[in-house]
């Protein structure tokens, strides 16, 4: 009963704005909009832009829904307006769109970035064990934003911020452990990063001959995917592998590209093994490089799980390969875990 009221109270959420912007969907096709074009047309953009807001506003003020996403309806009636009205009649949405629309990216921007500092002095004041700025981003981004749109703008800040500005390394605690140092992934990581430079450079001067615009695109792209790779490479030492006896959680890491967190209670067995698997076993690779990266665990748990991966994509497994550093240590720790699950 109380799913059924939730579902349809969300429901009211699409379906009132909707029922709004069909409204001035067909009143822009109807005569009385043809009789006065100029003067509807300014009602109907700011009705779009800062009454629909409102409305909104007015529908989630008592609601656990954060206040923030008003602006993704502004964003919503923008587009509206854009579809809706013809062109020639955009002129004050162009003026929204020149000088204020700037102004609201510029505001997203900087207030994730202020509660993310703000979050990491929480977490710092604490002095708990989380300071992790990947978590933190996330925790925020999704306050902020649907989860798919969250996953895209969290990804999109770490490859700057791992790239770019995170360069203090934390030492490894007693209940961490890497999975870079001798897997050998960080040559691999630079082999790919050379290989895409000089694919870039000869691609880029035999298409600029053909067409520049596709060239300086493709060289973006690739330019990009470097960074990407970067921050990858930078993230897997600033995200070890990390046990919480405190909240008796496992947090498997892979930079900030693919992560899982596993309740002690999950935890099947370990096997030391460096042995290959297939599809049908339903064990996948914690590394976001695949058969490219080595492993030499494999851990099995009671129940399947899901995977996040980079860009919000998900796997679900049932057993999980990884690499450790120092896998005999990390095996005595599950193993702990194991024998006190089995005595509770």
């Amino acid at each position: 009963m109380k799913f059924s009221v939730i579902a349809k109270s969300n429901f009211t959420l699409v379906l009132l704005p909707l029922s709004f912007i069909l409204f001035f969907f067909f009143l822009v096709r109807s005569p009385l909009f043809l009789s006065e074009p100029n003067q509807l047309s300014s009602l109907i953009t700011l009705d779009l832009l800062v009454t629909l807001p409102a409305f909104y506003f007015l529908l989630i003020r008592k609601r656990d829904i954060p206040k923030i996403t008003v602006v993704s309806m502004f964003i919503v009636g923008l587009i509206s307006a854009s579809y809706i009205l013809p062109s020639d009649q955009q002129s004050v949405l162009k003026l929204v769109k020149t000088y204020f629309l700037p102004l609201v990216e510029f505001g997203i921007v900087g207030f994730i970035i202020f509660n993310v500092r703000k979050g990491l002095k929480l977490y710092q004041s604490k002095k708990n064990n989380e300071r992790d700025f990947f978590t933190i981003l996330q925790s925020v981004t999704q306050d902020l934003m649907p989860a798919k749109i969250a996953h895209l703008f969290a990804t999109e800040i770490a490859v700057v911020y791992y790239s770019l500005f995170s360069w203090r390394r934390e030492p490894i605690k007693e209940n961490e452990f890497s999975y870079h140092k001798k897997s050998g992934i960080v040559s691999v990581i630079v082999v790919l990063i050379g290989l895409a430079i000089i694919e870039t450079i000869v691609v880029h001067i035999l298409l600029v001959q053909w067409n520049q615009t596709i060239a300086w695109i493709l060289t973006i792209l690739s330019i990009y995917t470097c960074f990407q790779l970067f921050s990858i490479m930078k993230s897997m030492s600033r995200r070890p592998i990390s046990f919480n006896d405190a909240e008796e959680v496992l947090h498997l890491r892979f930079g900030f590209a693919n992560y899982v967190d596993i309740s002690y209670e999950e935890i099947k067995s370990i096997e030391l093994s460096s042995k290959s698997f297939g599809p049908e076993s339903k064990t996948i690779q914690l590394s976001a490089f695949g058969m490219l990266d080595t492993h030499n665990i494999y851990l099995h748990l009671k129940d399947e799980r899901t995977l996040n991966r980079i860009y919000g994509l998900k796997s679900k497994f049932k057993s999980i390969v990884l690499y450790i550093d120092e896998k005999e240590k990390f095996e005595t720790k599950i193993k702990s875990i194991i024998e006190m699950e089995n005595e509770i």
